[in-house]
């Protein structure tokens, strides 16, 4: 016997995580100096800070609606987790648990989607 997760709480959490990721892509534009730096120091552009910036704000707006919700967790997740290895490779281990904690609320955003899906279905 499952637990049914009623819409309304599968349309709230996703409208929290989009919150969350919206002001992280902000905070993002805001203080860019340490992700320039590092994209620099990879050898990479500037550019690709506002094109990661702006892929995130979208997904973030694609968690909003039901029929875009998995698109855009899944492109959060693969975000996310280039989030976490960016950390490890940098060998920040105490912000792990901030990428850590993206990854954990997409996929908890994921199951409740699949899970109302079932449920309605």
């Amino acid at each position: 016997m499952g637990l049914a997760v009623p819409k309304q709480s599968t349309d709230w959490l996703a409208l929290a995580a989009a919150c969350l990721f919206a002001v992280h892509a902000i905070d993002l534009l805001v203080y860019s100096d340490t992700p320039l730096f590092r994209l620099a120091a990879l050898g990479w552009p500037g550019w690709l800070l506002y094109l990661l910036v702006g892929a995130q704000l979208a997904c973030a707006l694609a968690l909003i609606s039901p029929a875009t919700r998995r698109v855009g967790a899944l492109g959060l997740l693969a975000l996310a987790a280039i989030a976490f290895g960016a950390r490890v490779a940098y060998r920040e281990y105490g912000a792990l648990a901030g990428a850590g904690g993206q990854l954990l609320i997409i996929l908890i955003v994921l199951y409740t989607t699949r899970r109302a899906e079932r449920s309605r279905g």
